[in-house]
């Protein structure tokens, strides 16, 4: 499981807390995150990074003691819920500047053109995106869907209007990597035809016409 999901699962525990089990799932998921220490450390500052940790620590004490649902947990969940927040928020930050919009577009403009014909433009960039989602790391792929749409129903119901089939989430990588394709899809395809229709319309001009 990667670092986001975690971050993710963490934060879906505490937004259905309700039982011990809710405890147990947290607890499980505390130690899981402790053994990202390495990549932590490349993203969430340190400081932040011990406030999660005593919040944690907090409520799995309380746990222990037997009272699960005591006012001191209820409390120290709202505070983790803002903690974790701002990890997530300072994930996708750091994410975000892995990818580069105008990289990708620039890279795809160069492979396009390099073509002995002129693709199909619509089949040319879902393959292109499609290759590019496979091989990014979940993280990347769960950034670029937090970045580019409101929800995760987003990336959903915009596979259901291009391909006119329900798209089955089971939270797999694999459904990831295509949610990420088709928002990344969405967003960047006007882009990239206004481009290339630019290039074409420009590559008309003469001398003559300056």
């Amino acid at each position: 499981m990667e670092l986001f999901l975690l971050i993710k699962k963490i934060e879906e525990i505490i937004n259905n807390f309700g039982s011990i089990d809710s405890l147990i799932n947290l607890g499980r998921l505390y130690y899981k995150l402790v053994n990202y220490n390495k990549f932590i450390r490349l993203y969430i500052p340190n400081n932040l990074f011990h406030i999660y940790l005593n919040s944690m620590d907090a409520i799995l004490y309380e746990s222990y003691l037997g009272d699960e649902e005591s006012n001191n947990i209820t409390e120290y969940l709202k505070d983790l819920k803002k903690i974790l927040d701002e990890i997530i928020e300072l994930l996708n930050k750091c994410l975000l500047l892995l990818f580069s919009e105008d990289d990708f577009i620039n890279n795809f403009i160069t492979e396009y053109y390099k073509e002995p014909y002129n693709p199909i433009l619509c089949i040319y960039l879902e393959d292109f995106i499609g290759i590019y989602t496979d091989n990014n790391s979940l993280d990347m792929n769960l950034s670029i869907i937090n970045n580019y749409t409101k929800s995760i129903n987003e990336p959903i119901q915009l596979f259901n209007t291009y391909y006119g089939i329900e798209f089955n989430f089971t939270g797999t990588k694999i459904n990831y990597d295509e949610l990420a394709a088709i928002s990344l899809y969405h967003y960047t395809y006007d882009k990239i035809q206004k481009i290339i229709n630019d290039n074409y319309d420009s590559s008309k001009d003469t001398d003559e016409d300056n």
